[in-house]
């Protein structure tokens, strides 16, 4: 789960102690509340309470109605029933509070969730146009390495061409070398021949 999950957890186990002590303080403030509204509602007359004959000398409740008037056990029944009522209103309060509280949460988790799905949106199509240029770069790269080795290749034909040329080129001065010499020779023994008829004549 990411960093911000783990914190809205940890936020709402936090929210959900003080709630739960805040309304153990509540419910024990509104029973004490409701019991002394029920007795000044309805007060118990003397004649309905009397010493009891045993060896303890507690008083005890007559179950008993007086003109009407409720007796001490109906009043505490009453009254059990009051609180019941508070308390089931105060945690129907509680519980409109943490709805209220969740159904924010939740919208801005929503909110969250939302500009993080346009951003994954944004950053997908980032990805796939980024792709597609790595695609055609590498393409491209693929097409000049075939042209490179095009090019060598066709370097390495001019080479062994040249060198071959200049093989032929060496081999027609050599001969060409070989005539002008013999040409050469050849004139001087013809000049030394008419040198020495004309010393003859």
């Amino acid at each position: 789960m990411s960093a911000w999950g783990n914190e809205y957890l940890q936020g709402l186990e936090d929210r959900d102690t003080r709630e739960k002590a805040n309304l153990e303080i509540f419910n024990s403030s509104n029973r004490t509340s409701v019991l002394l509204n029920l007795r000044r509602e309805w007060p118990i007359p003397l004649g309905l309470e009397c010493s009891d004959s045993t060896s303890t000398g507690r008083r005890r409740p007559i179950l008993t109605t007086h003109e009407g008037v409720p007796t001490e056990s109906l009043v505490q029944t009453i009254a059990t029933l009051r609180l019941d009522l508070a308390e089931a209103q105060s945690s129907k309060g509680q519980l409109q509070i943490q709805l209220k509280a969740t159904n924010e949460e939740l919208g801005v988790l929503k909110d969250k969730s939302n500009r993080e799905g346009r951003t994954l949106a944004q950053l997908s199509a980032e990805r796939a146009t980024f792709a597609t240029r790595i695609r055609d770069r590498d393409e491209e790269l693929k097409g000049k390495s075939k042209l490179l080795e095009g090019v060598q290749d066709e370097m390495l034909a001019l080479n062994i061409q040249l060198n071959m040329a200049d093989e032929r080129c060496r081999k027609l001065e050599k001969e060409n070398k070989d005539l002008i010499d013999r040409w050469m020779a050849r004139m001087s023994r013809e000049a030394d021949a008419m040198n020495n008829a004309s010393k003859f004549s």
